[in-house]
């Protein structure tokens, strides 16, 4: 076995090594070290934090969407519902999403009245998704497969039955996957959309909770 002392100072030579070449190198001698140091974080607050008891979660998206994709309001509020439930820590119940769709489409699909359906489900919050855009491919590169979600996010808060709901704007959300375009085949096309959508959900829910992120 190699004795204590003999470890501490090979590693202290191995830095010392690290040091010297990437100096001679010219390198800023930072990059040397952060092989060793782990990446600095920094936490973010949630934007929204005052999320508790139950909530309703509504999706609206453009007419012209729904003809390539019917399904996409309910799959994407019930994605969101499930980040949120995972993520954040308060004591939240959801009304159930395919009511919620079922009474959009008894309504024409067409006009949400987020407060409205609210009331309808007796819930305390709305988180409301307006999506702004959709899409699983490049029209013009049909062959080619990326997701882009880009969608508004407003928060209804309807606690107080005696005042008109109070309505916050967060920030938007885009979710773009995967990072580069991938070949289209039918499994891959499954994949992405269902990756897709637990990004976009990762990314709403998180304006309820704090997370950590690399410093940039």
């Amino acid at each position: 076995m190699i004795p204590t002392h003999h470890r501490r100072r090979a590693r202290i030579e191995l830095v010392l090594l690290l040091l010297t070449a990437t100096l001679c190198g010219g390198c800023n001698w930072f990059k040397g070290l952060a092989l060793f140091l782990p990446e600095p974080q920094q936490t973010v607050p949630a934007e929204f934090a005052h999320l508790e008891g139950s909530v309703a979660v509504v999706v609206w998206v453009h007419p012209e969407t729904l003809y390539d994709y019917p399904n996409v309001r309910l799959e994407l509020a019930s994605h969101v519902a499930d980040q949120i439930a995972a993520r954040v820590r308060a004591k939240l119940s959801f009304a159930d999403v395919m009511e919620i769709e079922q009474y959009i489409d008894r309504r024409g699909g067409r006009v949400v009245d987020p407060a409205q359906i609210g009331r309808q489900f007796g819930t305390h919050f709305v988180v409301y998704m307006e999506i702004l855009e959709f899409t699983l491919r490049d029209p013009f590169v049909p062959d080619l497969l990326q997701a882009k979600i880009r969608a508004s996010v407003t928060v209804y808060d309807l606690e107080d039955k005696d005042f008109a709901p109070r309505a916050y704007t967060l920030a938007p959300v885009t979710t773009l996957v995967p990072k580069r375009p991938a070949q289209f085949t039918q499994s891959n096309a499954m994949l992405i959309r269902k990756l897709a959508y637990e990004t976009f959900g990762g990314l709403v829910a998180r304006k309820f909770h704090e997370y950590k992120e690399a410093v940039k």
